[in-house]
């Protein structure tokens, strides 16, 4: 079954995880954040206001061929939510939004907490053995991912449950998002 949000899928990917076993060491700590407002509590109301704005966002992408650069290298996973909105902040795309009755600066902050919320998901749905199988894994592509998961579990902490039930009982209408790049 394809996931509503193609980023909630490579953030699974990346940096899904769950509760340690018993029998492995404690994971390192890793202390990234996500920006502030991306952990801050998001509301039906964003939500409804964001599926209501999406088709004009998407238009406005779609009319200046953006594509989304989720992580340069050198980026740690965190900074991915960042690259994916801030990326969008493109011309043309405020004025389209303004005629829908909105704005970059709203849609930007909606646009941080609902992604936020997908990777907090994604962070939540995968066990402990697939954490185990990324921290056995000494090939680079598996440090990699062992890294960026737990960069995503440390930083997903921040990201309030509420909003990952809200993200839940939206994810049919912001399907949309999964085409946003397209």
């Amino acid at each position: 079954m394809k996931p509503a949000f193609v980023l909630l899928a490579v953030f699974v990917l990346l940096a899904a995880g769950g509760c340690r076993s018993k029998q492995s060491p404690p994971e390192p700590t890793v202390s990234l954040e996500f920006p502030a407002v991306a952990c801050s509590t998001l509301t039906d109301s964003e939500v409804v206001r964001l599926i209501q704005v999406l088709p004009r966002l998407r238009s406005a992408l779609r009319a200046v061929n953006w594509t989304p650069t989720l992580r340069r290298p050198g980026d740690n996973a965190v900074a991915a939510l960042s690259n994916l909105v801030e990326g969008m902040d493109l011309p043309g795309v405020d004025d389209s939004l303004k005629r829908a009755g909105s704005d970059w600066p709203s849609v930007r902050r909606m646009l941080y907490k609902v992604y936020a919320a997908a990777a907090a998901a994604g962070v939540s749905v995968v066990g402990p053995k697939l954490a185990e199988q990324w921290k056995q894994d000494t090939t680079r592509e598996g440090r990699w991912t062992y890294k960026s998961y737990l960069e995503m579990k440390g930083a997903c902490a921040a990201v309030p449950k509420w909003n990952t039930m809200v993200l839940n009982k939206h994810r049919v209408e912001l399907a949309l998002l999964d085409s946003l790049g397209q």
